[in-house]
């Protein structure tokens, strides 16, 4: 049955691009299930999933993070940019790890200026590697936040990292990001998957959004998080939709589209 499932796994990888993309998409598929195997640790891969429309994308196969997120973006197609009834003047990427979304969002609104919030040291090359051909596109080394400071950052994996008190974790820039919002007039494509911190964050900005954005957001905490701040962005006037649930994280779509 296990082995059934991963190759039912292979299969869905292998779905996400063409035909001469197929067998690096089944090493990815392969290593989801098993990043520490002799196939994962070859060294990175390149692929053109079929939604950046022959753009490349680089990975680490024996980076189980960027697995998870890679099939969360273009296997699972969890960032559904068709969603987003306008054309953004900018988008802003909180929590960008690998640059998944922040490439699919490039493809799509090429020429569309994008920033990129990574605090994770150890993701910034590939970040900014994969965000190498888009020349809109800007990367800071911080952490989004509701002030300008210092931070301790820990992460066990890639894209679960998170803000931590005491003196665990490295030293990381916080930047306030009521501050990089746009004005009132300018459409916002904003991603925020921030490992919890959303929860003190985006009341902290929901004001100033403008008054075209589209939100794709990840909740951490449960039920409550979730409901509570889905009733803030409905309060706001956005238009909200649960994508999917997965016991304690929850994926939300909100957008509020008034010129």
């Amino acid at each position: 049955m296990r082995a059934l499932a991963r190759l039912r796994r292979v299969g869905a990888f292998m779905a996400a691009g063409p035909p001469s993309e197929w067998s690096r998409l089944a090493v990815l598929g392969w290593a989801r299930d098993n990043p520490s195997s002799s196939v994962a640790t070859r060294g990175v891969v390149s692929v053109k999933p079929n939604a950046l429309h022959g753009a490349r994308l680089t990975i680490d196969p024996s980076d189980l993070g960027q697995l998870i997120s890679f099939e969360e973006v273009f296997v699972e197609r969890a960032y559904d940019l068709q969603l987003v009834p306008f054309t953004p003047a900018l988008i802003i990427d909180c929590g960008a790890h690998a640059g998944f979304f922040s490439t699919l969002a490039a493809s799509r609104f090429k020429g569309v200026p994008l920033v990129a919030f990574e605090p994770n040291p150890a993701n910034l090359p590939i970040l900014r590697e994969n965000l190498s051909n888009a020349p809109a596109a800007t990367v800071f080394d911080a952490a989004v936040s509701t002030s300008m400071g210092t931070a301790r950052f820990s992460a066990a994996v890639s894209n679960g990292g998170r803000i931590v008190a005491g003196n665990d974790g490295v030293e990381v820039r916080m930047i306030d990001l009521r501050q990089q919002l746009p004005p009132q007039g300018t459409p916002l494509l904003l991603k925020m998957d921030i490992e919890g911190e959303e929860m003190r964050l985006l009341p902290h900005v929901i004001t100033a959004l403008p008054r075209r954005c589209a939100v794709f957001l990840e909740t951490h905490d449960g039920t409550a998080s979730r409901q509570q701040l889905a009733t803030a962005l409905s309060t706001a006037g956005f238009s909200v939709t649960t994508l999917r649930e997965r016991g304690q994280f929850a994926d939300l779509f909100a957008v509020r589209s008034a010129a």
